[in-house]
C-alpha cells in the first residue's frame, strides 16, 4: 500500500514537472513508476506511465519515441479490455498520424476512440474526439464533412456547458466557411467565438479569434479593421 501511495505521488509530481516543461525530471520520475508497475498486476498504472512518457516525448518533438510508448499503452488497454484507458493513446496517435499526413490512419484511430466514448456515454470525450475527427477532414480538404463534425461537437459542447469547447468549434467552423469562400459567415462565427472566449477570459482562444478576424478582414479588403 505504501509503495502504491508513493507511485501515486510520483505521478502527481511528474504532472507538475510536465506542466513546467521540466521534461527530464518528469520522465525520470515516470520511468520509476513504469518499472514499479511492471512488477505488479496494476496494468492501469503501466498505461498511465506509458501515456505520460509518450506525451513528454511529443512535447520534446521526439515523435517516434512518443508513438512507441503510446502504441504500447494502447496495446495494454486492449489486453485488459479496458475501453476507457484506450481513449488517451488513441487520440494522441490520431493527432500524430494527422500531422504526418496519414489521414486514413488518423480517421481510423479517431473513429475507434469515438466508438469507445459513445459506448461509455462520455459526452466530454465525444466532443473532443469529434472535433479531432473534424480536423482530419479539415486538413484533408473535405470541408463539408469537417463542418458537419464541428457542428456535432458544437452541439455536445453546448449540451454539457463546455464554453471553451463551444468557442473552439465555432472558430473551426469559421475557418471552414473561409475555405468555402463564405466570408460573411466566417466573420459571424469568429465573432461568436470571440465573445465566448472573452466571457470566459481564455486568452489563447481570444488571440486565435482576433487573428482569424484580422486575416478575414484583410481578405475582404477591410485593412483598417485588420
Amino acid at each position: 500500500a505504501e509503495e502504491n501511495e508513493l507511485a501515486f505521488c510520483r505521478a502527481a509530481q511528474a504532472e507538475v514537472y510536465l506542466r513546467a516543461n521540466e521534461f527530464n525530471l518528469a520522465e525520470a520520475i515516470t520511468q520509476k513508476n513504469l518499472l514499479f508497475y511492471q512488477e505488479t498486476p496494476d496494468i492501469g498504472g503501466q498505461v498511465h506511465a506509458l501515456n505520460t512518457i509518450g506525451i513528454i516525448n511529443l512535447r520534446r518533438g521526439k515523435i517516434a519515441e512518443a508513438k512507441k510508448h503510446l502504441t504500447a499503452s494502447a496495446a495494454l488497454g486492449r489486453k485488459i479490455l479496458d475501453a476507457r484507458k484506450l481513449i488517451v493513446p488513441l487520440n494522441y496517435l490520431g493527432d500524430i498520424a494527422c500531422n504526418e499526413g496519414e489521414y486514413q490512419e488518423a480517421e481510423q484511430l479517431f473513429e475507434e476512440s469515438l466508438k469507445i466514448a459513445s459506448n461509455l456515454e462520455d459526452l466530454y470525450q465525444m466532443a473532443i474526439v469529434i472535433n479531432n475527427l473534424a480536423s482530419v477532414y479539415h486538413v484533408s480538404m473535405q470541408f463539408h464533412k469537417a463542418n458537419d463534425m464541428y457542428a456535432r461537437s458544437l452541439t455536445i459542447c453546448r449540451q454539457i456547458g463546455d464554453q471553451l469547447g463551444e468557442a473552439i468549434a465555432l472558430s473551426n467552423m469559421g475557418e471552414v466557411a473561409l475555405a468555402l469562400e463564405n466570408d460573411s459567415l466566417a466573420i459571424s462565427l469568429f465573432e461568436k467565438a470571440l465573445k465566448i472566449s472573452r466571457d470566459i477570459e481564455e486568452d489563447w482562444s481570444i488571440s486565435i479569434c482576433l487573428n482569424n478576424l484580422a486575416q478575414t478582414a484583410c481578405k475582404v479588403g477591410r485593412h483598417e479593421q485588420a
